[in-house]
This record gives C-alpha cells, structure tokens and sequence, in this order.
C-alpha cells in the first residue's frame, strides 16, 4: 500500500543518520488524561495485540491540543506514539492512521509526524435499505467498520414502504422485512462506538407507493388509479398534502421512529413527488404554486420534526429550480442537493444555496441501480462535482448514495469503488484522484486482481455508443418488462419500447469481448470469496441479457431464435437460484421474492414472444 485512506493533509518524515522505527506492538496504552474513552482504548488495543513483541517499554499518549473539530497531529517517536486533538473525534481518526500504518509497515513504522483535519464537516453515506432489499446486521456492521476505516462520520438508511418497524402499526410489517427498533438501537450504538452518526431517515411525501396500495390508505392517493409519467402508466407514489389525513399518517411514522434516534438530524427526503400539481392537489397548487404547496406541507411536518429535538433534512428536487421557494422553507431545514449524472448543476446550485444562507449538503451516487454493476464514470464526476460545490461554496459536506431501483441487481463490491472514492475527497479535497480508487481498493480488499475487475465490470456501459441517463442498454429489457406491467397489451408496448434501446452489432460484439476477457481472468482466481462469487453471477446476468439483446433483436425482425430463448431462460434461472444464495448472505431473505420478480417479469416478456411466434407460424 503506497496510500494512506483517505491521503492526510501533510506527513514529514523525521530525519536521522539511522534507518529508525517504532515498534507498535511494544507500545503500552495509557496516559488518555481527560481524553479516556472506551471507544479509544478498544482500538489503541486492537492495534497494538495485531503484532507481537516481548518488549512492552514504549508508550502512546493523547494531549489536549485546539487544532479544530476532528483534527489531529500524530507523532511517532523512538518508544512513543504521541496524539493531540481538541476532541475524541480527532483522537479517534489519528488512531485509525496510526492502524494504517501499522498494516502499511508490517508494525514497525517510521518515525514521522503527521498533521491531519478534514475537509469537510459532513462525509456521509446512505444506503437503500428499502425496495425489498434490508441488510442484515452483520452487513451493516461491516460497513460500518468500513465507513470508520475511511473516517467518513454519518450513515443514513435509507427507508420507504416498510423497512422499519412501525409498531403502532404492526399491520404493515407482515412479511418481516425490516429493521427493528431493537435492531436500529444496536445500529446506532456500533455506529456510535465507531464516531458515526446514524441519521434516521423516512420518506414522507413522494415513493409512497406501498402504502398507498393498502386499503387503508388509498384514499390519500394525490391521483387516484394509474398515473403517467415518462411514457408509462405508474400507481400513485404521492400522498395528498391537501388531506390533513396524510399528515397524520407520517406524523404516526415519525412518532413511531424519531424517539428511538439519538441524532441530532433527520431526512424527511420529501423528494420526487410526481404527482404534485395534479389530481386531488391540482386546485392548491393552480392558486398557491406548487413549490409553495410543498413548502407548507414540508414545513408542518418539519415541526413535528423539531419537536423531537432534530434538525430537519430534505432532498432538494423541488425547490432548487426555484430559489423564492427555498426562502419560505423552515429556516433550520438542511437542503441536500442531488444529481447523479455527469453534467448535474452542483457549483451553480451551491452558489444559489450560499446566497441564499441556506446549509446544504451536496449527495452523488455510486450509479450501481438499473445497471447490475455500476457506471462507474457517472460516479466519479457526480461525486468529484459535488465535491467541488462543497470545497468552493461552503457547503457541510457530501454524501454518497447507493440506491436499488428495479430490484437491487447490483452486488455490494460494485459500490465500494464510490465509497473509497467519497472518503478521499471530503477529507481532502485536493489530493483526491480517482486515480487512487484502485490502490485504495486493492489494500481493503488484499487482492490486485479483484480490485481491478470490479473496476473493469463497473465500465462496461462505455462499451455502448450512446450515453443513457438512467441503467444501460444491457439492462434496458428488465426495466420495460418491470414498467409494463401496468399495461393492458403488454408485449406490444414491451416490443415498442425494448426496440428504441437495442444494442448495436458493434455494442454486441464489444460486450461479449469485454466480458469474456473479465470472466477468463476471474476464473483464474484461487479463492471463492463471497465477493468472487457475486462478480461470478455478475457476469452471468451480463451475459445472458446479452444473449437477452440477441434474442430481441431476432423477434423484432421476425426471426426468433428458440434455441437461443431455451439458453436464455435456463441461464435467468440459474442467475437466480445463484442470487437467492448471496442475496441471503447479505440481506434478510423475504425480500428476495420482490428482487427476483424483476427477473421473473423479463422471462415473462421473452415467453410472450416466443408464443407469439409460435401462433404466427401456426
């Protein structure tokens, strides 16, 4: 490892006629003076018993020096390992350096001295614990250990429909695809203990849509029956902020989640509410604006929010394009500025906020939904952009998303790269390249190789000739065949559809190239990691919606292939039988069944077409 993660601010090496190290593991651990936390001497401990040694006369000491929140300076000496910090944070990230270096030298580091502090104030993550997909608490607690190792400070899970336990409302929750209170308390005490603050999260306004499906809550639909948006026929995702009922409804699920988060802060999110100005909202939003309708929904539930003692956050969809709107917002709401396509607005949004006095937090993506890997060039420009906004314009910090629309395809190692890369930008800003992300990746994950295929799978989409902003033309037949499920002819409008994004000769033979060469090399590999075995079914999915593309293009010219849809369906099958075993070793298993729909959906389509095409020649 050439790289400390994230890189700190400045190392000076202390200069001798001799070569000099200290030796970790015959440090002592004592002299926290008014700094003793539990928190510190677990760590210090766990850094010092990795490596042995008979000596034990060496010694590491933390003073009070007013450096700043979270900074430190590190010292290491001849026998002794020196921190100052004004705060346990700063004591805490020296000591998450000094586990690097440790690791880095084998336990006998150079004698240097480091001065450290970070960039930004706000360096979080959000992960989609929602859409079917709830990880389980040993994948959340090693993310955590993940997210410690990297020094970001916040973590949000993200929720809609009924991902955590509503237990006024125990109705919601049947098929035990959630987080628990009890399990959220032992979440948010790991984080605690390892210096993140676990945000609550809960949507409120817009991807309602589940529980407007229930009878009890139909009728707070803002548009009744289907909805259409971008050339499809949707159900309702948007409560009716004119009904005092919808109100109360998210009132009941803040009171049934805020008491049990010690965070200062909460996401109402409150994004994407595509309903709003139509329907049963139309008449306000004609005399008020729609802006100002969502301002003072927003604005009654931001109370309910503050009187839990929080600081209320929302995404900034809405309002950002009309800056008159974001002044009548509540005036402690923290804006989170969100793009996640490479030419999104963040410097021109962040000069608007900083004008406007407004906090706000810039949010990227790691562009793993709707793409089974990632589209990894979309993830470094949304996140160095935002980064940029932050560093320029005096924003809080950043955070990276990772979100599961159409099913949570993706694996957890294609959003690692995101998740180096956002470490070494919010700390510092300057010497962040996304040129590191390999070397970074490689060291977390003690394999070369592994590192550099999720990267090479993370770029298949560059293959495709023409840019998508949203998923890739490989995965374009899973989302139609998810989309027209609300159609009453649905092979006409899927045949319609899946014609306009069809892959090319070229992109065809671009991919089975590309591919191919991947999966040679991870055959290679010795081990059979869990990671190894989901780039494994990564690949396979690729490939067979490849073979899915072939098949496509085949029917849409009259010459279906019906060898080809046997390989097809049979590999589909396989793909899920493979995904149900890792889907379990990171997620709670009911929610596999929705995942597996998506999938279930495409094999649908493609067996009308074939149908089809038998009663053509019949």
């Amino acid at each position: 490892m050439n790289y400390l993660i994230p890189v700190p601010k400045e190392i000076s090496y202390f200069q001798s006629s001799e070569k000099k190290t200290l030796d970790i593991a015959a440090c002592q651990t004592i002299d926290y003076a008014s700094f003793f936390d539990e928190r510190l001497e677990t760590l210090t401990e766990i850094i010092v018993d990795s490596y042995s040694s008979t000596k034990r006369n060496g010694l590491i000491k933390f003073k009070y020096q007013k450096l700043g929140s979270e900074a430190y300076h590190l010292l290491i000496r001849d026998r002794v390992v020196t921190i100052k910090a004004e705060d346990l944070n700063g004591c805490y990230y020296a000591l998450r350096t000094l586990q690097q270096l440790a690791k880095k030298y084998n336990g006998l580091i150079p004698l240097m001295t480091i001065k450290d502090k970070p960039d930004m104030a706000v360096r979080g993550f959000q992960l989609d614990i929602s859409r079917s997909k709830v990880s389980n608490l040993k994948t959340i607690f090693e993310l955590i250990d993940l997210l410690s190792y990297l020094k970001y400070n916040q973590l949000q899970l993200y929720v809609e429909g009924f991902s955590f336990e509503y237990q006024s409302m125990p109705f919601v929750n049947k098929d035990k695809n959630f987080i628990s209170v009890s399990e959220y308390k032992q979440i948010e005490k790991y984080a605690n203990d390892h210096f993140i603050d676990l945000v609550p999260n809960q949507n409120g306004f817009g991807h309602m849509g589940e529980w407007l499906k229930l009878d009890e809550f139909k009728h707070l639909s803002n548009v009744e029956g289907l909805f259409n948006i971008w050339g499809s026929n949707r159900y309702s995702t948007t409560l009716d902020p004119t009904n005092e009922e919808s109100y109360l409804l998210v009132k009941r699920m803040y009171d049934d989640m805020l008491p049990h988060a010690n965070s200062k802060y909460f996401n109402m999110n409150f994004d994407e509410p595509y309903e709003l100005g139509y329907g049963k909202s139309k008449e306000s939003c004609d005399k008020l604006g729609k802006e100002i309708v969502y301002a003072n929904y927003f604005n009654k539930l931001a109370q309910v929010v503050k009187s839990y003692g929080k600081t209320p956050m929302l995404w900034g969809d809405v309002v950002i394009h009309n800056p008159e709107s974001i002044k009548v917002l509540d005036p402690d709401a923290i804006l989170i500025d969100w793009g996640y396509v490479d030419d999104y607005q963040f410097v021109e949004h962040a000069k608007i906020l900083r004008k406007l006095k407004r906090p706000f937090i810039m949010a990227g993506g790691t562009s793993t939904w709707a793409a089974v890997t990632s589209k990894y060039s979309e993830m470094i420009w949304s996140m160095k952009n935002a980064a940029e906004a932050v560093y320029h314009y005096g924003g809080l910090g950043i955070m990276l998303t990772d979100w599961g629309d159409f099913g949570h395809l993706q694996y957890f190692p294609f959003t690692l790269p995101g998740i180096v890369y956002t470490s070494l930008l919010s700390w510092n800003y300057t010497k962040a390249s996304d040129h590191l992300i390999k070397e970074c990746l490689t060291e977390l994950l003690e394999n070369e190789h592994l590192a550099k295929m999720i990267i090479e799978l993370s770029n298949y989409h560059l293959n495709e000739e023409h840019y998508r902003g949203y998923s890739t033309k490989l995965f374009n037949p899973i989302v139609q065949a998810e989309l027209v499920q609300t159609e009453t002819s649905k092979l006409e409008v899927f045949k319609k559809k899946v014609g306009y994004g069809l892959l090319s000769e070229n992109e065809i033979a671009y991919h089975n190239i590309y591919l191919n060469h991947i999966e040679e090399k991870l055959n290679l590999e010795v081990e059979n990691t869990l990671i190894h075995q989901e780039l494994r079914n990564a690949i396979l999915l690729l490939k067979t919606l490849l073979d899915v593309n072939i098949f496509l293009r085949g029917c849409l010219n009259n010459q279906i292939d019906l060898k080809l849809f046997d390989v097809v369906n049979n590999n589909l099958t396989k793909y899920l039988k493979n995904h149900k075993q890792l889907w379990c070793a990171r997620n709670k298993e009911p929610g596999f069944v929705y995942s597996s729909q998506r999938i279930e959906r495409l094999q649908q389509c493609l067996e009308m077409l074939k149908k089809e095409a038998n009663d053509y020649e019949t």
